[in-house]
């Protein structure tokens, strides 16, 4: 869920996932499936933050999205459903 006293008024194309494992992925698909974007987070925190690319560099368009957040040390993972709103 988004926060509303969150913002990043300096960067309006941002995303933040908060409390995910320190050592996981974070895969983001399209509704229909495709995969568009690989974050590897190994640093530790429980903070991560997506400029709402694809891997070829190409800004999303609006529209429903799934995060898969992929525990690498547990090996389980967790689903996540968002929009994107333009």
């Amino acid at each position: 869920e988004a926060d509303q006293n969150i913002r990043f008024p300096d960067q309006q194309d941002k995303i933040a996932f908060f409390e995910i494992p320190g050592n996981c992925t974070i895969q983001i698909f399209t509704e229909v499936g495709e995969l568009i974007q690989l974050i590897e987070h190994i640093d530790g925190s429980g903070d991560e933050f997506w400029n709402l690319t694809t891997e070829s560099n190409q800004v999303v368009t609006s529209g429903i999205y799934f995060a898969v957040i992929k525990d690498l040390d547990a090996n389980e993972q967790t689903i996540k459903k968002f929009a994107i709103i333009r």
